[in-house]
């Protein structure tokens, strides 16, 4: 039962595994006898709760998850955020591998958050478990620790707020959020010009008119950051854009001569 299992993943906190099959497929049939009763495997699979769907007699289920091939395999975390899929066979290695690949990313976020839970005021074990939270992709629950660290920080004066209010608007930007993603980074700029995190800020300002298709203002913004961070890391991300852009302009009026 589909419910039941991430019900208990959850419970547990444990990743999830959704595998897709159908009985009379003979893929299924041989990676289930060689994979499935190896003893490998099953140590590896103590630490998931597993779910298998047949999808011949629950075709609504696999239509609901979109299933390209059998089999199938879709790997969760505990919240029910998908992780990635192997479509079609595995061998022993392949699996293996996928099953230690999100183990080690929840041995990490468990001691992350263990040590953060310990010291929930100390900003820098805080905005770590921020990241880990990314990286498990619990992308709510990252957000929302953001917001925290800006407010537990509110006048930057561990210079956390502008780190978190980077990654919200990076957040925003990579959603296609573009004008939230720029109240962020203009906050940034124009609050926190000496922060750390300012010349980076600016560059985003950069790439969201690219985004937005305003391509003078993004050339210009890309500039500002050479003029006003010259010795910024981000000085050279920022003029390789500046002449990638202009490279563009000039093939397309070669272009339409």
């Amino acid at each position: 039962d589909v419910d039941l299992a991430k019900k208990t993943a959850q419970e547990k906190n444990k990743p999830l595994i959704m595998y897709f099959r159908i009985a009379k497929v003979d893929f299924c049939k041989e990676m289930e006898s060689n994979l499935f009763y190896d003893e490998d495997i099953i140590e590896q699979s103590r630490k998931y709760v597993w779910v298998w769907i047949d999808g011949e007699i629950d075709e609504e289920t696999a239509n609901y998850y979109v299933i390209h091939a059998y089999p199938e395999m879709i790997f969760y975390t505990s919240e029910g955020k998908e992780l990635f899929r192997e479509i079609g066979m595995v061998d022993k290695k392949e699996l293996i591998k996928d099953l230690k690949l999100v183990d080690e990313g929840y041995c990490k976020y468990d001691d992350v958050k263990a040590k953060y839970e310990k010291d929930p005021d100390n900003l820098e074990l805080k905005y770590e478990y921020a990241s880990a939270l990314y990286e498990m992709g619990e992308l709510i629950r990252y957000i929302e620790t953001l917001q925290s660290i800006k407010e537990d920080d509110a006048n930057n004066t561990h210079g956390f707020y502008t780190k978190a209010e980077l990654d919200i608007g990076f957040k925003y930007m990579t959603d296609g959020s573009v004008e939230k993603a720029l109240e962020c980074f203009h906050n940034i700029v124009e609050n926190y010009p000496d922060s750390d995190e300012a010349p980076m800020a600016l560059n985003y300002i950069g790439d969201c008119y690219r985004l937005l298709g305003e391509i003078n203002k993004a050339i210009d913004t890309y500039k500002e950051v050479t003029d006003r961070y010259p010795t910024s890391d981000v000085r050279e991300e920022a003029e390789k854009k500046v002449k990638q852009i202009e490279a563009f302009e000039k093939v397309v009026k070669e272009f339409w001569k």
